[in-house]
């Protein structure tokens, strides 16, 4: 069975690897110039698609709260129980 400490790891990570995707993909945008904002580039589809993961809940700054939580065993919302 899954604790709720191995849980809230796993979830860290993935909050990490989230913010880390979009700093890369970022950075690789603005080095690529004014040419990687049209639709030939690929990255301006990345950037759009990396943006977009990022809005998902395991990547927003709340789920370093629900991970603090988990970890002190503090009550959390329904959803975000392991």
């Amino acid at each position: 069975p899954i604790t709720n400490l191995s849980g809230a790891r796993v979830r860290a990570m993935v909050a990490w690897a989230h913010t880390e995707c979009v700093e890369i993909v970022n950075d690789a945008f603005g080095l690529a110039g004014s040419n990687a904002m049209y639709r030939s580039s690929a990255l301006q589809r990345r950037l759009r698609d990396v943006r977009t993961a990022a809005q998902h809940v395991s990547a927003t700054a709340e789920i370093y709260q629900i991970v603090g939580a988990l970890v002190t065993g503090q009550d959390v919302p329904p959803a975000a129980r392991i």
